[in-house]
């Protein structure tokens, strides 16, 4: 009877260190997993950042060469006014 308690203690024991040892397994890729997470948040705060400051610039160019277009096409109206003038 002694003998069959001391091996159900001794697999009970065994056991409890098991469950000890895969908690802190747990544990410790519950912690990979948050660190990841975290790392992917910031990733993705850092892509949206990163894809608006290209549209901002996206948009300034696009505005710039409007503008440029009108100087160019005010550049040649007075161009060739000019030189309608200068032919009269």
């Amino acid at each position: 009877m002694m003998k069959r308690l001391n091996l159900v203690l001794s697999e009970l024991e065994k056991a409890t260190h098991e469950k000890a040892d895969i908690s802190n397994k747990l544990k410790y890729q519950e912690g990979l997993a948050d660190d990841l997470k975290h790392k992917l948040d910031e990733v993705s705060s850092i892509k949206n950042v990163v894809n608006r400051n290209l549209q901002e610039d996206l948009r300034y160019e696009r505005e710039l060469n409007e503008k440029l277009r009108g100087e160019l096409d005010r550049f040649s109206r007075d161009k060739e006014s000019m030189l309608v003038k200068l032919r009269e």
